[in-house]
């Protein structure tokens, strides 16, 4: 059976739970796919701190240049996250004619058009399904499903702690900041939680959707971006009354000008 090698670019949380899957579902995989899919090396700064994942002896490295000049790697797994390091090494590994997968949505919204033209140039593939929706998946939708058809507009719920956030200020009708408190030590929630409840986390993948559907890169400039911070119990309750509910949307366009909004609608 053909063997594909694999390397991963960070391990930390993601790192870790990429690494577990290839690890303990290594054997389905390659039954599913007559491929047998082999974790070559995975490489961080830090490789002594316990992750809870029991790699093989000689996985592990500090120098994330040995795995993307490693002639056994034919996919590279960027989970450093991030526009820094990250978007250097994602340009190295594609230099280097490896087929890239990543979540990254901040690098993909903002230098997509860079990378992606890159890997094109080096005949090789950059997969990136679980950067916006993984669950639904809505990028594997718009790269083959919907490629033929002309899609008039984007409307979603982007963003998981935001929706968490909402429902619980509905169901329980407890004050936003009480619940993000939760949230973070749920695990739901960042201890920096701006990107998500700011809405540029939802930014992010409305720019990658954007340039899916519409054939054109959006800046984060052009996106009108509003979180959910500011929202009161009795906004939400007044909705209700209403008959409404709050979620964060995503509204996606064609208009060049002005092709995203991002605000608390009902």
């Amino acid at each position: 059976m053909k063997q594909v090698g694999v390397g991963i670019l960070g391990f930390g949380t993601v790192g870790a739970g990429v690494a577990q899957g290839l690890l303990e579902h290594r054997a389905v995989m390659a039954e599913r796919l007559g491929v047998d899919i082999v974790l070559r090396k995975i490489a961080d700064l830090d490789i002594t701190t316990d992750r809870g994942v029991a790699v093989p002896e000689g996985t592990l490295t500090t120098d994330a240049a040995s795995v993307i000049s490693d002639d056994s790697i034919a996919i590279v797994v960027e989970t450093i996250g991030g526009t820094g390091i990250a978007k250097k090494l994602v340009m190295d590994a594609l230099t280097a004619k490896k087929c890239v997968v990543t979540a990254n949505k901040k690098l993909l919204a903002e230098h997509g058009k860079e990378i992606f033209d890159l890997a094109a140039a080096n005949g090789v593939d950059i997969y990136f399904g679980a950067s916006v929706g993984g669950g639904i998946p809505i990028i594997r939708v718009l790269r083959e499903g919907l490629a033929g058809n002309e899609i008039n507009t984007i409307h979603g719920i982007l963003n998981g702690t935001c929706n968490y956030i909402l429902t619980r200020m509905e169901n329980e009708g407890k004050p936003f900041d009480e619940i993000l408190l939760d949230a973070q030590k749920l695990g739901y929630a960042e201890a920096n939680p701006s990107l998500d409840v700011d809405g540029f986390d939802t930014a992010h993948k409305a720019c990658i959707l954007a340039a899916l559907a519409y054939g054109f890169q959006p800046t984060l400039e052009q996106v009108q971006v509003e979180g959910i911070r500011n929202l009161s119990g009795d906004d939400v309750k007044y909705a209700a009354d209403f008959g409404y509910r709050i979620k964060l949307l995503a509204c996606v366009t064609p208009d060049h000008n002005a092709p995203i909004i991002i605000y608390p609608l009902c």
